[in-house]
């Protein structure tokens, strides 16, 4: 390991995470979402479902940093999908009360280092570009992306939230569409399919293999019994293909009493016709006659596709905001969806 640790101004030193670092860079997401928040957000669970991902290696992509003392004052985990990974993702955390901008440089600087390594796994002549986001009340803590090169997007993403008074009326739906739940279709390779050809006109999609995708995928939404219920999965179907869907999970892990639409789409061949509305409305009477009266979900506040507004017409309001930022580590032709 010595080859592997790195000294920032002989102040700190920043080594590869071993899984006995757990509960320390737990309580370091707790302290980081303590002072944006009011509170922590992260379960020990939903780390461990990160640390837990197949196609994530600990020791390769993540570093911790501690100081004289001992104590741990930074984080960084790098990751990408094996499939076409053209947007690699980085994130560094640093200790809330001591925002040092010398030990979030070298992190940025190890993590942008590590990631070339997804230089063979795409054609030689693709565009590779960095990608990170934070919170943009930490406004002391923006300063570092540019200092690290990275670039603001202009893509903001948004946590939507919608408070019900009351049940929602049910939306008007084209006659031509029945709505179906999860457990009743029982297929989630053909709702997989729905789910990328809907978003594959959405900013930052890239077209990758489907099968390795679909084990992904079925990780994240299928695995999780904290939080899959087929029953919450509503699919619109014409002519025995699905239309559009509205994925959503009991809970949001972060925010318990929300309920979470995880995944709302609608593929192009059928937009026009009131099917994301009435999805999204179904799902917030679904979630009514269940006793949530607090739905959230995530967007591009800077859709393409203007599903924001769609949103926002619903009755939900932004709830936080997070910018994005990007540095070009290869040029290329751009791959993904801009």
């Amino acid at each position: 390991m010595p080859d592997k640790i790195i000294t920032v101004d002989d102040r700190y030193t920043i080594r590869p995470t071993e899984a006995t670092d757990f509960d320390a860079v737990l309580g370091l997401h707790h302290a980081w979402e303590a002072s944006i928040n009011g509170r922590a957000l992260t379960t020990a669970e939903e780390l461990q479902q990160e640390w837990d991902d197949p196609d994530f290696e600990l020791e390769k992509s993540t570093r911790v940093a501690f100081d004289q003392a001992g104590r741990l004052v930074g984080y960084c985990q790098v990751g990408h999908e094996k499939e076409m990974p053209v947007r690699p993702g980085i994130g560094v955390m640093l200790d809330p009360d001591n925002i040092d901008f010398a030990l979030g440089l070298a992190l940025f600087q190890w993590g942008e280092a590590e990631l070339q390594r997804v230089f063979p796994l795409v054609p030689d002549h693709a565009k590779v570009t960095l990608t990170s986001a934070t919170d943009s009340r930490r406004t002391d803590f923006l300063p570092l992306y540019e200092l690290a090169g990275l670039k603001p997007s202009g893509q903001i993403w948004q946590k939507m939230l919608i408070t019900m008074e009351a049940k929602p009326e049910e939306a008007d739906l084209d006659p031509a569409v029945t709505i179906v739940t999860g457990d009743v279709f029982n297929d989630n390779r053909a709702v997989y399919n729905a789910h990328q050809d809907s978003f594959r006109d959405h900013r930052n999609f890239v077209a990758r293999d489907r099968e390795q995708g679909f084990k992904r995928w079925t990780y994240w939404l299928v695995e999780d019994e904290r939080t899959y219920d087929p029953s919450l999965w509503f699919l619109a179907i014409i002519d025995g293909q699905i239309a559009g869907l509205a994925l959503c999970e009991t809970l949001n892990t972060n925010y318990p009493d929300e309920g979470y639409v995880a995944i709302l789409g609608v593929l192009p061949a059928y937009r026009g016709r009131g099917i994301a509305k009435y999805l999204l409305v179904h799902a917030f009477r679904e979630y009514w006659e269940r006793g949530m009266r607090k739905v959230g979900l995530m967007v591009d506040g800077s859709s393409i596709t203007g599903a924001d507004k769609l949103y926002l017409k619903a009755g939900m309001q932004v709830d936080k905001a997070y910018a994005t930022y990007e540095k070009v580590l290869r040029d290329g032709e751009e791959l993904s969806v801009q």
